[in-house]
């Protein structure tokens, strides 16, 4: 799982839709941290690509991350 993180984060759309699957956009990793989390610290365009398409897919806009 932890590739997709990489790749919402660091790739293309193009790259990202290659592994990923609508089911996922509500995943959360073990800090709490989601799919849209990780797309929101890609480059634009694919950042505003990427986080549009998890929110189609049901990626909630509103989850936190845990901290300390």
């Amino acid at each position: 799982m932890a590739a997709l993180w990489f790749l919402a984060r660091r790739r293309t759309y193009d790259q990202f839709l290659e592994s990923y699957d609508p089911a996922q956009a509500r995943t959360v990793d073990s800090t709490g941290s989601t799919l849209l989390h990780a797309a929101l610290a890609n480059k634009p365009p694919d950042r505003a690509l990427i986080a549009g398409r998890l929110l189609d897919d049901g990626a909630d806009p509103a989850a936190s991350p845990q901290t300390g």
